[in-house]
Formats: structure tokens, C-alpha cells, sequence
């Protein structure tokens, strides 16, 4: 059998229907909870859910909130504030678990056991996986950073703005101890996977003032064999301004001429040559080449000619001799000036 049984205290009615218990300002109230309260309820003074005293009650209210379960749970408007675990289900890039007012949507979401993830707009764009690695578009990083961009711009823009005190946009920086490796600060890879032909491109430089470097490269010789490089290309090298020498006098000392050459350019041997098939992969060409070997440049101009390593995509690579065709250059002009002196004195003796 039901019951009612209603209490009017100025405004305030208690409902007692079956066993639930109702207040209201409402005498018509009619609870349908075990405690059902229509309107604010405003208490002063303490509100305990279990005790307070013991280690196994939930919450304890008194300006404050404790988990007696656990000591070090604890939030309190008026001291510092701190939570030590919070937690919340996995979620998915449409429905992520920490979301924004309004925007239900948008925030992070578990995929997977220590990875998570940010959607935006239902999808997800940023992902820090088991290793660390962080992806931008990609749900599978290699990479500390790895971006990807499947649609026709750029892939990452980084700007410097400042004007009074400007700094690189971009660094790589690589600290490497171990003498099997040889990474790259930074590496610049342009691959194509179409049919058509395109002219894409590893690492582009642009300086836009009179006084800049579109690429700079540069190598300190710390005191081994110098078989290094400022800079390398493996294959053809273009360019359609000039390539040049340092060669102003302020640098230069012990500026002496030089003896004749003629007899030591009649003693170098001129050959035609093809590089061999199985170096393909450092540049070479197929074509037939003419030139120099090195090893004989070498007994007659030892300066002239430098041992440097190529890198190879399939291992360490090796070491080359190589010749500085452009020291010749100074030895051909002084023999062409031998060989006119030469000329006007055989005139001298015609006429």
C-alpha cells in the first residue's frame, strides 16, 4: 500500500511516497529516486558520505574532497590543489575521452595501450606512440617527429620571425660516437612513385639578398686523413654562374714562380677510359671518359691529386684517388708561356 505523507514548512513540502523521500517547494512533488530534491540544495555545514575517520569510505565533504581509499587523492580549493589518478575510458578519434564544451569531437582519446592520440574535428591528427615517436597524420610514427602530407602542400613550414635577434628556423644536429654509423643533421629525400617524368628535389636553398647563400656547407678538418668533404654529389654537377677558387693575394704566402713544366706535362699519360659497372651506384658515367689516371698524376704532381671517401647507399662505401684537374690549369699556362718564348726565339734565328 502507498503512501503519502506531506510536511509544509513555509515553502518547503517533504513527500514521502512509498520509500523514496521528496523535498520540494511543491506540494504535488512526487519523488521517484530514494532522495529526490526539486530545487538547489544549499547545505552549511559538513556533508559525510561514510566516515571520515576510517581508510575504506569513498568521499568525505567538508570544503574539500578526500578518497579515504587512497591518501594521496586530495582536492581542496583552499590549499593546493592535487589529484593523483583520474581516469577515463579509451574513447576514439569521434568520441575521445577529454573533450571541450560545445566541441564533442575534438580532444584526446586512447587508440591503443600506452599511445594516445588527438582528434580534431572527428579525425585524428596527432599521435604519441609506445616508443615516443610522435606522428602528425600519421597513426604509425618511425620517427621521434614524422610527418605525413598526402595532399599537394607543404609538408611542415617552420618560420623564424623575429627581426632584432633572428635565429635558425630549422636544426639538425647529430652527436654520434659510433664509428659504424654515419647519419645525417639533416636529410633531404625527394621520392616519386608516378609514371610521368618530374624533376623533383632532395634539398632545395634560397637566399633572396645580395649578400646570401643559397647552400653552405662546411667541414672541419679535426686532424685525420682529409678525406673528407664540404660538400659532395654523387652523379653530374650543374651551375650557371661561376665556380671559383679562393686565390686573393691577402690569403697567399710564400708566393714563389714556378719552373718550367713543359717536360713534366710530356710526361703525362692521356687515356680514354669507362668506369667499371659494379660502382654504378656512386655516379659514374657509362659514357667514354678522357683524362688522367691519378695514381700516375701522382708521381709527377703529388699535390694534385687527393685520396677521399665516397659514401655508398649499401655500405661504408671506399676510398678514391682523385685529381684537382683545376691545378693543372696554372702549369698549362706557364708551359704555353715556355712554349712562346720558345717561338719568338726561333723567329729571332729565322729572321
Amino acid at each position: 500500500m502507498k503512501r503519502s505523507i506531506a510536511i509544509l514548512l513555509t515553502i518547503l513540502s517533504v513527500n514521502l511516497y512509498a520509500q523514496n523521500v521528496g523535498i520540494s517547494g511543491d506540494p504535488a512533488f512526487t519523488p521517484d529516486r530514494v532522495l529526490d530534491v526539486d530545487g538547489t540544495l544549499q547545505v552549511t555545514g559538513e556533508i559525510r558520505i561514510g566516515e571520515n575517520s576510517a581508510t575504506n569510505n569513498d568521499i568525505y565533504i567538508s570544503n574539500r574532497i578526500i578518497d579515504w581509499d587512497n591518501a594521496s587523492f586530495y582536492l581542496d580549493p583552499a590549499s593546493t590543489s592535487r589529484v593523483n589518478e583520474i581516469n577515463f575510458s579509451d574513447g576514439s578519434q569521434t568520441d575521445p575521452s577529454i573533450w571541450f564544451d560545445d566541441d564533442s569531437n575534438t580532444g584526446l582519446f586512447q587508440p591503443a595501450n600506452n599511445q594516445i592520440a588527438l582528434s580534431i574535428n572527428g579525425s585524428e591528427e596527432i599521435r604519441v606512440d609506445d616508443d615516443g615517436n610522435v606522428g602528425i597524420s600519421t597513426s604509425t610514427p618511425i620517427a621521434k617527429l614524422h610527418v605525413l602530407q598526402s595532399t599537394a602542400a607543404s609538408t611542415a613550414t617552420i618560420s623564424e620571425v623575429s627581426v632584432s635577434s633572428p635565429y635558425n628556423a630549422l636544426e639538425g644536429g647529430i652527436n654520434n660516437s659510433n664509428i659504424s654509423y654515419s647519419p645525417s643533421g639533416v636529410l633531404g629525400l625527394s621520392l616519386y612513385s608516378g609514371t610521368g617524368a618530374i624533376r623533383n628535389r632532395g634539398v632545395t636553398g634560397i637566399a633572396n639578398n645580395w649578400r646570401g647563400y643559397g647552400v653552405l656547407g662546411y667541414r672541419v678538418n679535426n686532424g685525420g686523413t682529409d678525406d673528407g668533404w664540404g660538400g659532395l654529389f654523387l652523379n653530374d654537377l650543374g651551375y650557371t654562374g661561376a665556380l671559383l677558387n679562393a686565390s686573393d693575394r691577402r690569403i697567399k704566402t710564400d708566393i714563389q714562380g714556378i719552373d718550367p713544366q713543359i717536360e713534366n706535362l710530356m710526361d703525362i699519360k692521356i687515356v680514354s677510359y669507362r668506369f667499371k659497372e659494379e660502382y654504378g651506384e656512386y655516379g659514374f658515367s657509362n659514357e667514354v671518359q678522357f683524362g688522367l689516371i691519378a695514381q700516375d698524376l701522382q708521381e709527377i704532381f703529388p699535390s694534385m691529386v687527393k685520396n677521399k671517401h665516397l659514401p655508398s647507399k649499401s655500405g661504408d662505401g671506399m676510398n678514391i684517388y682523385m685529381v684537382d684537374y683545376v691545378k693543372l690549369v696554372p702549369i698549362l699556362i706557364k708551359a704555353v708561356q715556355e712554349q712562346q718564348k720558345q717561338i719568338e726565339k726561333m723567329r729571332l734565328l729565322i729572321d
